[in-house]
């Protein structure tokens, strides 16, 4: 009964319309009938070799059960070792752990291709370049039977998403022998809009053929229930994005495992990411959540290709959710219901620089009306650091609008230790990497949280850096006698020294960082 009420209204109109004769206009409708089925056919046949199956398979080793909760509030059913024996590269083969991908070409090498998909259906997997550390291997299969070993180029745990980084030696394919999903020009998704999702519901697609099933997109901008059973001591649910509200409701057959599946428009072009059921567990679970690809996640989709760690902007206030009541008694002209009132502005952060303050209630950001704090901090968060923010506010003091233009931070890492970035965005400087000083939740100092610096987040061995024994976590307000604020102002800085260079930092100590010993000059 499950979502069936699509095909069982499909079927009737087209009964129907064959029973009330061959008028001209029931011979129309079922013309439009016959159309829509020819689109939907031809979209998956089109589409379906782009959608791998992803099976997970536990390393021997780690044989003890585990029951984890997915970011979205599930718990994951069946985490222990396979008991079954089975070769992964065997169609045969059933995996317990499973999910879905769809192959996609990078932006900037459009030949080389990956997978992407959920980073929950790829956790403890190997990562490129460093197998080592994995849990898991991840096995993936395409619809034509082939299937190889993969590996995570880049995964982030905030947006739940991965990047996977096939063996194309053991696949016995080129990367542009593979064809990658479309994206859509100009991103447009309606509510009631129909929609075509390819996954691999109950690990059905083992063989690498994915099932298909169709719908309508039933809402935008939504939000997964918290997560149930929610385990002591883990992340706060409103720490992944998608708890802002990001996603699309699509009200389609969505079974387990169809995690990091396509969902599709009815030109055959990738529009969301199927991701997760939306009812609570045990009970009705036809409808689900998709990751929409529009520009700003591409934005992220992008980086994570390129095999990079994903930046979130950051805009340093502690908001309020306010209620039309509040608002109508205190008599304040916000022109909209509601809107978040900034409790605190921290000193010397993004928002404070920009000249917000506390008391101010946020009307929009970007254009985009702002009626809580969850809108706020979904907006702020997918801009990217260094980027201007336009902010109206009303400002009680003054009783009037006012307008702000706030050049965003970089939103703080609360688990670093879960991102996976096999190619850092910038270049290692004797021996030093830095980012923003906001950029990991460990190191932000009570006292000065927001120091105009640069925060080190390596120190490479064998290097300048590691000879004077600098450590992760120290900040850097100047080099040479030039303060730098960010790793592009640091990089532009250090691009221009030769010889030694003299380090300021936050502390107030200096440190002479010289430059690195090049090695003998081999005979010609």
């Amino acid at each position: 009964m499950r979502n069936s009420r699509h095909f069982v209204l499909l079927s009737l109109a087209i009964s129907g319309l064959v029973a009330a004769g061959r008028t001209a206009s029931a011979q129309t409708e079922l013309d439009a009938a016959l159309a829509l089925d020819a689109a939907l056919t031809k979209t998956i046949a089109e589409a379906e070799a782009s959608v791998v199956s992803i099976a997970r398979i536990r390393i021997p080793d780690d044989r003890n059960p585990v029951i984890e909760v997915n970011p979205f509030g599930f718990r994951n059913r069946g985490n222990e070792f396979p008991d079954l024996p089975g070769n992964p590269e065997s169609p045969q083969f059933v995996p317990n752990e499973f999910g879905a991908g769809v192959v996609l070409a990078r932006t900037d090498h459009p030949d080389d291709r990956f997978v992407l998909t959920n980073y929950h259906v790829v956790k403890g997997g190997p990562i490129s370049g460093n197998p080592a550390r994995a849990a898991s291997q991840l096995y993936v299969r395409f619809p034509s039977g082939r299937g190889c070993y993969a590996s995570i180029r880049a995964a982030d745990p905030r947006s739940d998403l991965a990047v996977l980084e096939l063996n194309f030696e053991q696949l016995g394919l080129k990367p542009d022998e593979l064809t990658p999903l479309r994206f859509s020009d100009k991103y447009e998704i309606r509510k009631g809009q129909i929609v075509i999702a390819l996954g691999n519901p109950l690990a059905i697609a083992r063989d690498g053929s994915a099932s298909a099933a169709w719908g309508i997109i039933s809402n935008i901008g939504r939000a997964p229930a918290p997560p149930q059973n929610q385990p002591e001591g883990s992340s706060p649910p409103n720490e992944l994005l998608h708890h802002t509200g990001t996603l699309l409701q699509v009200d389609l057959k969505l079974n387990l495992g169809t995690s990091g599946g396509a969902l599709l428009n009815l030109r055959g072009e990738f529009v969301g990411l199927t991701t997760s059921l939306a009812a609570l567990e045990g009970y009705e679970s036809s409808s689900g959540f998709a990751i929409p690809t529009d520009e700003r996640f591409r934005r992220i989709i992008d980086a994570l290709s390129r095999g990079e760690e994903v930046e979130y902007g950051f805009l340093g206030v502690a908001p309020q959710n306010t209620t039309a009541a509040e608002v109508r008694r205190r008599g304040f002209a916000l022109g909209q219901p509601t809107a978040p009132l900034l409790l605190q502005v921290f000193q010397n952060s993004p928002a404070s620089r920009g000249g917000l303050l506390s008391g101010d209630f946020v009307l929009s950001i970007e254009g985009e009306t702002t009626l809580t704090s969850l809108d706020l901090m979904r907006v702020v968060s997918l801009l990217p650091p260094d980027s201007i923010a336009n902010i109206r506010v009303w400002r009680p003091g003054e009783r009037r609008h006012v307008a702000a233009r706030v050049r965003l931070g970089k939103w703080p890492v609360f688990d670093d230790e879960a991102l996976i970035a096999t190619h850092p965005r910038l270049p290692a400087w004797r021996g030093l990497r830095v980012d923003y000083p906001t950029a990991r939740f460990r190191f932000l100092q009570r006292s000065s949280a927001y120091p105009d610096a640069v925060l080190i987040v390596a120190v490479e061995e064998q290097t300048p850096a590691a000879e004077q024994k600098l450590q992760n976590g120290e900040y850097i307000v100047a080099v040479n006698g030039t303060v730098v604020a960010t790793p592009g102002e640091f990089h532009a800085v250090v691009a221009k020294v030769s010889g030694p260079a003299t380090l300021r930092f936050l502390d107030g100590r200096e440190i002479i960082l010289s430059e690195p010993v090049s090695g003998p000059t081999p005979n010609p």
